[in-house]
Parts: C-alpha cells; structure tokens; sequence
C-alpha cells in the first residue's frame, strides 16, 4: 500500500502480494537524483511496473544481504520523496 497525496499527474497501480501462496517482499528498485523519482516493487515470484519518473537514468537496487529479510521500509517525504529504504532482520 502506498500512503500518502498522489501527484495530480500520478496513475493508480495495484500490485497485490499473494503471501498466502508464499510470495514475499524481496527488494525495490529506486530511481533517484536528489529525490525518488520512481520505484519497482520486487517479490520472489514477480516485480512490478515501474510507478513514477521512468526518465531518471540513476537506478539503485534495494535488497537485504544473503540470509536476511525484509520486515519495513523508511524513507522521508516533504514536498517530494527524498528518502528511501529497506529494515531488515536475519533469517536465522
């Protein structure tokens, strides 16, 4: 779920997670300058579109080290998003 007042140009995207068939929040992609301009959702089965700014060429991949996963994202939003990023926790 994304929280927050949508861009007036900003189009509504669904990208709903099947936890009850094992799907799981595994990463975001993030494209970035000095705010997020977009952002892919990953899942271990999926990913979806890209939401926001495509014409930002800087990518950053976001996902937890080898034996740890994702339980939150922070991030900071103002006027814009100008800050993104995962919590995790180990798996073990």
């Amino acid at each position: 779920m994304l929280f927050g007042t949508p861009h007036p140009s900003a189009k509504s995207t669904d990208f709903p997670l099947d936890a009850d068939s094992g799907e799981m929040l595994i990463g975001f992609c993030v494209r970035a300058d000095e705010w997020v301009d977009a952002i892919k959702v990953l899942t271990n089965k999926k990913e979806s579109p890209w939401m926001g700014n495509v014409d930002c060429r800087r990518v950053f991949w976001l996902r937890p080290p080898q034996g740890y996963e994702i339980i939150g994202i922070c991030g900071n939003v103002g006027v814009c998003c100008d800050a993104f990023g995962v919590v995790y926790t180990s798996t073990t």
